[in-house]
């Protein structure tokens, strides 16, 4: 007996069928697909949730409180009645502008949960820096007027309010990502 013999139609036939069917089974794949990626988003690009930024949050949070330990020794308002006060409080603000460095470069060396999260952070960390610089100004400002420059109270006024307003940024940013202890800093 001889062997049925395809025509070219029914080879094209089969082959379209083929195909059709692949096809099909392809576009069903990409249905389930999209279906689950719908279902679980995929976080890139996305900051983190409150939970994933509890160890994050902790780690910067105890910079924060061993700073604030710091701070809490440091005289840096009160009167000043004398040269020794003010010089008292100049080298207390550089002590304290030194740490508040200190802290800016271990915030910096702490990664966040992910990486959308440094859009959300700059601000805060920019802030901090902001708060530091400030504090060097009026730092250098006062230490300009113990070295015999006259000290115009409309300046330092305005390099204080400034100082202040960065705290105020600093503490406000600090406190909408969720951090506890940092929102101190400057108060």
């Amino acid at each position: 007996m001889s062997e049925p013999q395809t025509t070219p139609q029914a080879t094209a036939h089969k082959t379209g069928r083929f195909w059709t069917v692949a096809g099909v089974l392809v576009g069903l794949a990409a249905l389930v697909i999209g279906w689950f990626a719908w279902l679980n988003p995929d976080p890139v690009g996305q900051p983190s949730t409150r939970e994933d930024r509890l160890s994050y949050i902790e780690q910067v949070d105890a910079s924060c409180a061993e700073y604030l330990e710091f701070f809490a020794t440091l005289a840096l308002d009160g009167e000043v009645s004398s040269s020794e006060d003010l010089v008292r409080i100049i080298d207390d603000m550089r002590s304290s502008a030194q740490a508040l460095d200190h802290l800016w470069r271990t915030w910096q060396s702490i990664a966040p949960p992910r990486d959308a999260d440094y859009s959300i952070l700059r601000p805060t960390l920019d802030a901090l820096e902001s708060m530091r610089m400030s504090t060097d100004s009026v730092t250098d400002y006062l230490q300009r007027g113990l070295s015999g420059g006259a000290i115009d109270q409309a300046v330092l006024a305005s390099e204080l309010e400034q100082m202040t307003q960065h705290a105020t940024d600093f503490r406000r940013l600090a406190r909408e990502y969720g951090f506890a202890i940092c929102p101190q800093l400057g108060a």
